[in-house]
């Protein structure tokens, strides 16, 4: 997933995350899923508040009416910042599909692959649709450091690249699912990708399969699949 800050945003971020031995993008990834773990526990209290008042249970509970109300102020805070950055909820939703598809597990975000599965290794990057021209037509899928910060760090046997549709173009997917997919070798991700000088190399691919020209566009052409046949792909491996 790609996601742009301004460049006071990027130096606190690389700031802190080197103080926390990190790299920014594992930083944002704890925080935001901290925030959504923190939300499935306040949205499951709420629930057992619920039940217990249909039971007719009033019995008032200080210390737990004190932490939801904590929990709850913690939310709205985390639920803004989840609204000016939804491309985190939607790099997790990549994650948790894949890992679904393929009975997997995800893995801590101090890993350098996101989701075991047997004994093999799947890194997953989600895009939306993006513009390169402000107002201009064109859309692309962008999925930024595939082999991690600055081309390092990450360890892996299969890239698994997600884009959402661009709905101009039903007839070029392979399936009806609301995605387009890509799987990946590890060795072949290097020659697909586009060198970047400050965070590391990106993948691009613009949404129009027609207007496609370039080397490394066409080779990724080659590697798409569909959603479901993910898990065919890996299963040799996992036998």
């Amino acid at each position: 997933m790609e996601v742009h800050f301004s460049p006071d945003v990027e130096t606190r971020l690389q700031q802190v995350a080197s103080a926390n031995g990190k790299d920014a993008e594992q930083l944002v990834k704890d925080t935001v899923a901290r925030m959504l773990e923190n939300q499935a526990r306040f949205v499951a209290g709420v629930q057992r508040g619920i039940e217990q008042a249909d039971r007719g249970e009033f019995v008032e509970h200080k210390d737990e009416n004190h932490e939801l109300r904590q929990t709850n102020a913690r939310l709205k805070a985390e639920l803004e910042f989840l609204k000016l950055h939804p491309v985190f909820v939607a790099g997790l939703k990549g994650e948790t599909l894949v890992r679904d598809l393929v009975g997997g597990k995800l893995t801590s975000f101090a890993k350098s692959y996101d989701i075991v599965a047997g004994k093999r290794k799947i890194e997953v990057k989600y895009s939306n649709l993006g513009s390169p021209v402000r107002g201009g037509p064109t859309r692309r899928w962008s999925w930024s450091k595939p082999l991690g910060y600055k081309d390092k760090g990450k360890d892996y046997d299969y890239l698994v690249l997600i884009g959402e549709k661009d709905d101009r173009f039903p007839d070029q997917y392979l399936d009806t699912t609301p995605y387009v997919c890509f799987f990946i070798a590890r060795n072949d991700v290097e020659e697909l990708m586009y060198k970047g000088k400050s965070i590391g190399g990106v993948i691009q691919l613009t949404t129009n399969f027609n207007k496609v020209g370039n080397r490394q566009s066409k080779m990724l052409l080659s590697h798409r699949v569909k959603l479901e046949a993910i898990l065919a792909l890996i299963e040799p491996a996992l036998a």
